[in-house]
C-alpha cells in the first residue's frame, strides 16, 4: 500500500496546501482592510488638522483686515 499511502499524504498535502491558501487569503483581506481602515482615519485627522489650521489662519486675516480697516480710517 505505499502508493495508496503517496495518495493518501498527498491529498492530506493538497487540503493543507488549501487551507493555507484561504488563511493567507483571509490574512491579506484583513491587512487590507486594517489598510483602508488607517488611511481612512488618517486623512479624517489631516482633514481635521488642517480646518483647524484654515480656521486659525482665516481668524488671523480677519483681525489683520480690521486692524488695516482702523489704521487706514483713523
Amino acid at each position: 500500500g505505499d502508493m495508496h499511502d503517496f495518495t493518501t499524504e498527498m491529498s492530506d498535502f493538497k487540503g493543507d496546501m488549501h487551507d493555507f491558501r484561504q488563511e493567507t487569503q483571509e490574512g491579506i483581506e484583513n491587512l487590507n482592510a486594517k489598510l483602508t481602515l488607517l488611511t481612512k482615519q488618517t486623512s479624517n485627522a489631516v482633514v481635521e488638522n488642517h480646518s483647524n489650521e484654515l480656521k486659525f489662519l482665516s481668524s488671523k486675516v480677519q483681525q489683520l483686515e480690521k486692524d488695516i480697516y482702523r489704521l487706514k480710517h483713523s
